[in-house]
């Protein structure tokens, strides 16, 4: 049986290096070693490439890679394989696919998302239901890898690759507007907005609904 293409990690898709390396009928290691050869530039632009071990008693430890859409392409446009432009194509396809599919999902359960359930997880565990600024909480992910790691796409995107010019604070702070009053969970974790007279600026806090 052929490998899923696209694999989701908490609610976020994330293409395969064996799928990709199957897909172009490619040695797997030789596809790792593509990736190990641009990892520096890739991480500089893109974030960091994430490196999975699957470990099996009968046989020897196996690494392969998560990588996201633009990880994914890129590493594809580099590559002078006969077949990579025709996997680019359906890479594009499949994330396309798996966004809509996301979409779909958050349109009809908005505050079932287990990706942002687990986010306000973390930052209820790291700072209670604390009223914080956007940049407080920036500076927050900046000084945690777990609640780095916690955040939901588009954030966490934007978060670990930012744009030039981009405000990563103005965007965290347009995405809570529009999740907050709502439980999430079983805990029912409520994204709360205050605002600041003093600083003119908006407070965000994550509290249990009573």
């Amino acid at each position: 049986m052929g490998e899923e293409l696209i694999v989701f990690d908490q609610n976020t898709p994330f293409a395969d290096s064996r799928a990709i390396a199957q897909a172009m009928e490619l040695d797997h290691q030789s596809f790792l070693d593509h990736i190990a050869a641009y990892q520096r530039e890739i991480e500089r632009r893109f974030g960091f490439v994430r490196f999975e071990i699957v470990r099996d008693p009968e046989s020897s430890t196996e690494y392969y890679v998560l990588l996201t859409e633009e990880q994914a392409l890129i590493y594809l446009s580099y590559s002078q394989h006969p077949r990579a432009r025709a996997c680019k194509q359906r890479i594009g396809r499949a994330f396309s696919d798996a966004s809509e599919q996301i979409a779909r999902a958050e349109r009809e359960h908005p505050y079932s998302s287990t990706s942002w359930i687990a986010f306000l997880e973390a930052w209820y565990q790291l700072f209670g239901s604390q009223q914080l600024r956007a940049a407080s909480i920036e500076h927050g992910l900046r000084h945690s890898t777990a609640f780095a790691a916690a955040l939901p796409e588009p954030l966490k995107t934007a978060f670990f690759a930012p744009r030039s010019g981009s405000s990563f604070a103005i965007r965290l702070g347009r995405m809570l507007g529009k999740y907050q009053g709502k439980p999430f969970g079983t805990h029912k974790l409520i994204i709360q907005k205050g605002y600041d007279a003093h600083m003119g600026a908006a407070l965000w806090s994550v509290v249990i609904e009573p």
